[in-house]
């Protein structure tokens, strides 16, 4: 069997030995594994062949010592493991490609770069006829009031996002006398409102940047691991969260549900998704799924999968370094509910 020189960037991260060791036992390939991070030591060296520092993904520098590093180590495959990466891999993706032979698992930078702006991304969703959660979008603080009281506050709760912040970064939740959702964090990344009278915000808040404003969606909540090809979707793992805001992390279950399987390969077709990436859903008001991003990477907790008997690596392998269609012996390789937390712990 052909041997698969892969690198995971983000390597220190608190997943990240499940990752690596499940590509190791369950793989069909036999691997070398090569992590960065931009620690000068990480924790989790101990699962590798190899670890090597490298500056963050937005560091001017960073593609250039990427770049070095492919070559240097003859590298075949790159699982990306941040936003950032994503964006400055995405750059390089057909250079790396064409000169060193290096497959870097990422979509086209168009692609990466439409996944950066959640209005732009809910724009062309809508655009294709595919149903997106209710949503406003605003550069002042006079057409933020207009669209809370739009969307029913102070009655109702609504909540803001920058279109082009990070996970739940520059988040804002405007409490409505029905309360904050039961999913709703400790405020460890949101800002919280607590049912203020219109006055009061005009003093506390400054919108100076493109954010998107819409009515607070409710549980179930999910991730959805998807393996797309040219925007045609290949594998898909629906997870529903245990904990919906994920902070701290407690882990999913796995579900089967067509409907969401329907919806994420709608989105995959859309956007043209040409790799491994995580899309986050929540539940709209009518009971419908309703989008809340599509990451530009995988999932922090894609082991899950793999360890559930899904081999997301093996067929982004298979699909981008070789070309060739991976085998799929059965469209639902999952068929109990399994929690998360029991196939990652070590």
């Amino acid at each position: 069997m052909n041997n698969v020189n892969i690198l995971v960037t983000c390597a220190s991260g608190a997943l990240a030995p499940a990752l690596i060791n499940h590509i190791r036992k369950h793989s069909k390939f036999t691997t070398t594994i090569i992590g960065t991070s931009n620690e000068d030591v990480s924790k989790n060296a101990y699962v590798l062949d190899k670890f090597i520092q490298v500056p963050l993904g937005s560091d001017p520098t960073y593609t250039d010592y990427m770049m070095n590093i492919f070559s240097k180590e003859s590298v075949d495959f790159v699982i990306v493991g941040s936003d950032e990466e994503a964006l400055a891999l995405s750059k390089v993706k057909l250079q790396a490609k064409n000169e060193l032979d290096c497959t870097i698992l990422v979509s086209e930078h168009e692609v990466i770069e439409l996944l950066g702006d959640k209005a732009a991304v809910y724009e062309k969703l809508k655009s294709d006829n595919i149903e997106v959660p209710p949503f406003k979008v605003v550069n002042n603080n006079a057409e933020l009031l207009n669209a809370l009281e739009s969307f029913g506050y102070p009655q109702k709760t609504v909540v803001g996002k920058l279109s082009q912040g990070r996970g739940g970064r520059g988040f804002s939740l405007f409490v409505g006398e029905e309360g904050a959702p039961e999913w709703c964090g400790n405020g460890q990344r949101e800002s919280r409102y607590e049912s203020l009278s219109f006055e009061s915000l005009k003093e506390l808040i400054k919108v100076d940047s493109k954010t998107m404003i819409m009515p607070a969606m409710g549980t179930p909540c999910y991730d959805v691991d998807v393996l797309a090809h040219n925007g045609r979707l290949i594998n898909c793992v629906i997870r529903e969260r245990i904990n919906p805001s994920g902070i701290p992390f407690k882990g999913s279950r796995f579900i089967d549900n067509t409907d969401i399987e329907k919806y994420c390969e709608s989105i995959c077709r859309s956007l043209k998704l040409n790799a491994l990436h995580d899309i986050d859903l929540m539940t709209m008001e009518d009971g419908s799924m309703g989008l809340l991003e599509v990451n530009p990477r995988p999932s922090g907790a894609l082991s899950a999968s793999l360890k559930a008997g899904i081999p997301f690596i093996d067929n982004a392998i298979e699909l981008f370094m070789f070309e060739r269609e991976p085998e799929i012996t059965s469209k639902n390789l999952v068929s109990e509910v399994i929690p998360v937390l029991d196939l990652i712990a070590y």
